[in-house]
């Protein structure tokens, strides 16, 4: 009897690490697909075959295409997006230099040119309907061109959402949105598409 507990013991541990170690590799699995960069153009995530961002000297940001659904806080997501996306430029080590668009440049660059769209939605909503009710969101779309040919030569299109269910104090700050999702979504689009390789 002991013995055969002690099997059973064995093979349901045994059963349920195998689970655990099923699961854990479906989600990373799905989770990687989504952030990889492909070369097709109609990708949310494109890079042009055979492009390497190394042999640019600079980046350029051009974040010029900034809006909100109440036209409230469209310079505060734009100072946001804008200083984070620089950060992570310079932290990369891919460009000897990152300007902004309108400043002097030098040598081989590339222009990204970003657009930013938040809806705010309603705290209020979020705090005490929930269900979704209130869901504030952020879409960034980058595009990449070559500024001496003007081709695109990567892209990437992603989006966040905030709502009542997002673990977040009474209905959760749109504005932390904000930053969480550029801070985010720029450390993809730097990794999986700058630094990528095809």
């Amino acid at each position: 009897m002991k013995m055969n507990r002690s099997k059973g013991v064995m093979t349901g541990k045994a059963h349920l690490a195998w689970l655990v170690a099923l699961i854990v590799f479906i989600a990373v699995g799905c989770g990687g697909r989504k952030n990889v960069a492909t070369n097709d153009p109609s990708s949310p995530l494109y890079r042009a075959s055979g492009i390497d961002f190394h042999k640019y000297d600079t980046a350029i940001i051009d974040l010029n295409d900034v809006s909100t659904n109440n036209g409230q806080g469209d310079d505060e997501v734009k100072a946001t997006s804008q200083q984070s996306l620089e950060t992570w430029l310079k932290q990369s080590g891919i460009f000897k230099s990152v300007r902004n668009n309108g400043e002097t440049v030098e040598g081989k660059a590339i222009v990204i040119k970003a657009k930013v769209s938040v809806n705010w939605g309603s705290r209020a909503a979020r705090a005490l309907v929930g269900m979704g009710a209130g869901r504030a969101t952020i879409a960034i779309t980058y595009n990449v061109v070559d500024k001496d040919t003007n081709k695109l030569v990567a892209k990437m299109d992603v989006s966040d959402a905030m709502t009542g269910m997002s673990g977040q104090a009474w209905g959760g700050d749109a504005k932390q949105l904000v930053y969480q999702g550029t801070e985010k979504w720029n450390k993809v689009f730097i990794n999986n598409v700058l630094q990528g390789q095809q």
